[in-house]
C-alpha cells in the first residue's frame, strides 16, 4: 500500500509541477475538474447519510466562481454572497424544499469552490508589493509545498512521538504531537524555500505560520465530514490516497488563508 501511494504522488508531482507553471487557462482548467469530481464525491458521501444534495447546481455555483477567479478575480467578493441566493432560488424552482439539501447544496458550492478557486487566484498574484514575492508560481507552490511539509511531518513525528490524542472523536490517530511537529516541519521547509529565492521577510514567516495551522484544520475538517457521513474515504479515483477531497483537503483550507493573509499584507483586503 506505500508503495502505491508513493508512486500516485509522483505522477501526481510529475503532472502539478507543469501546469502550475503554465498556469492560466491550463491551470483553471485542471484546477475546475478537480472541483468537478471533488463537488461528486461530496455529493455520493452526503448519499451515504441519506442527506441529498443538487450536483447540477453545485457544479453551476462552482463553475460560476471558477470562472470568475480566472477571468475577473476583482469581482470575486461581489459573487461568492451573490452565489448563495441564485443557488437557493434555483433549488426552490426544482422544487427541493428540505432544509438539509438547501444547506448541503450550499455550502459544498462554497466550500469546493473557494478551496480550488483560491488555487487560480495564488497563481495571478503578479505584481504585488516589493516586500513579497511578486510571482503567482511561488504562491501555489508556497501553499503546495506548506501542505506537503505538514502532512509528511507530522506523519511521522506524530508515528513516532505522539501520545496524546488532537480530536480523538474526529480523527483518533491524530495527535498534539504530530499537529505540532508537522507545522514546525511545515515553517521551516516554507522559510528555507523562501530563503532560497530571496525572499524571505517577517510577512513570509507569518504567512508560513498560517499555512503551517489551516493544513491539519483541512484534513481535520474532512475527516470530520468523513465521519458524519460514515464513510471511510471520499472516493476511490487516487490508488492509496483515497478521492480527491482525501487529497487535497488540506490544500482546500491552505489556499484561501494564505491568499486572505497576502491580501491582507498587501492592502487587497
Amino acid at each position: 500500500m506505500l508503495r502505491v501511494r508513493i508512486w500516485t504522488a509522483l505522477l501526481g508531482v510529475s503532472v502539478s509541477i507543469p501546469v502550475v507553471y503554465y498556469g492560466g487557462v491550463v491551470l483553471t482548467l485542471t484546477v475546475w475538474a478537480l472541483a468537478m469530481l471533488a463537488l461528486n464525491e461530496y455529493r455520493d458521501m452526503l448519499a451515504a447519510r441519506g442527506s441529498e444534495t443538487s450536483l447540477p447546481l453545485m457544479a453551476l455555483g462552482g463553475t460560476i466562481l471558477l470562472g470568475v477567479a480566472h477571468w475577473r478575480p476583482v469581482f470575486l467578493p461581489v459573487m461568492l454572497p451573490l452565489v448563495l441566493p441564485l443557488l437557493f432560488g434555483l433549488l426552490l424552482l426544482s422544487h427541493r424544499d428540505d432544509f438539509r439539501s438547501i444547506l448541503f447544496t450550499m455550502f459544498g458550492t462554497w466550500y469546493v469552490a473557494i478551496g480550488f478557486g483560491s488555487m487560480v487566484l495564488l497563481r495571478q498574484l503578479d505584481g504585488i508589493p516589493w516586500y513579497l514575492p511578486n510571482t503567482g508560481v511561488f504562491w501555489l507552490m508556497f501553499a503546495v509545498l506548506g501542505t506537503w511539509l505538514s502532512d509528511v511531518g507530522a506523519f511521522f513525528l506524530g508515528r513516532r512521538y505522539g501520545r496524546r490524542p488532537l480530536a480523538p472523536t474526529i480523527s483518533p490517530n491524530k495527535t498534539w504531537e504530530g499537529f505540532v511537529g508537522g507545522g514546525v516541519v511545515a515553517v521551516l521547509g516554507l522559510l528555507l524555500y523562501a530563503a532560497a529565492f530571496g525572499h524571505y521577510s517577517s510577512q513570509v514567516a507569518v504567512l508560513a505560520v498560517l499555512v503551517a495551522m489551516a493544513a491539519p484544520l483541512g484534513d481535520l475538517f474532512e475527516s470530520s465530514l468523513k465521519r458524519y457521513c460514515r464513510v471511510k474515504d471520499s472516493g476511490t479515483l487516487l490508488p492509496g490516497h483515497g478521492g480527491i477531497l482525501d487529497r487535497f483537503d488540506s490544500l482546500m483550507f491552505v489556499s484561501p488563508v494564505l491568499y486572505a493573509g497576502i491580501m491582507l499584507f498587501t492592502g487587497g483586503i
